[in-house]
């Protein structure tokens, strides 16, 4: 935890502000899962954080550090789950990062349907302590991969709470099965491989380290 303080300190301003998103974030959402996850009228808090930045602005390192936060405060390593479209990214980001593919496997022939029996508990059993999904080389996934991986979370989400609880999960669990959701990457880098829409289309390219909301 000293080293965390340590790295945490020295991040610049904008830096920073990434990390106390997530930290803020973090500790609401751990309160939601631990309290009000029964209750509709308490929708979990949401995190849709976009962090963008060309080579060398520090999207690496900061990402880096608040998910050690992240981490930290939910007490697992396997709460947060990192994921790239290639291989040679998903090692830069380390600490057990996958390719999409390995995971959602969004390249099948049968990718849209939603997964059933022996398939969904397997990715289940796999992503029941996910909290936060970071991935890496945003504009190399199209809007489709993208949706699909939602998909599959709604769907994790649905079959652990039915195990945890033995009820049907509360209406309010929204997309991505209630976890966070990080993007990172650059609007310059390539577009999506094999895919029709283009998560940034129409966007003015312009280059900024962090960006939120």
């Amino acid at each position: 935890m000293e080293d965390l303080a340590r790295d945490a300190a020295r991040l610049d301003p904008t830096q920073r502000l990434v990390y106390e998103v997530l930290e803020s974030w973090a500790q609401k959402h751990l309160s939601w899962r631990q309290r009000d996850r029964h209750d509709e009228s308490r929708a979990p808090p949401g995190l849709r954080l976009l962090l963008l930045g060309t080579a060398g602005t520090g999207k690496t390192h900061t990402a880096k550090v608040a998910l050690r936060k992240v981490r930290s405060v939910f007490g697992r390593y396997d709460s947060v789950l990192t994921l790239a479209f290639s291989g040679v990214a998903a090692a830069n980001l380390g600490g057990g990062a996958q390719t999409i593919d390995s995971v959602f496997h969004t390249n099948s022939d049968h990718a849209i349907q939603d997964l059933v029996g022996d398939r969904l508990d397997r990715l289940a059993a796999q992503l029941r302590h996910v909290e936060l999904l970071l991935i890496d080389e945003i504009s190399t996934v199209g809007a489709a991969q993208l949706e699909i991986i939602n998909r599959r979370l709604r769907q994790v989400s649905r079959v652990v709470h039915r195990e945890q609880f033995g009820t049907e999960p509360p209406a309010n669990a929204g997309s991505f099965g209630s976890i966070g959701v990080v993007l990172r990457g650059a609007r310059a880098q390539l577009p999506p491989v094999l895919a029709s829409t283009f998560l940034f289309f129409g966007l003015v390219r312009k280059h900024r380290c962090c960006s939120h909301g």
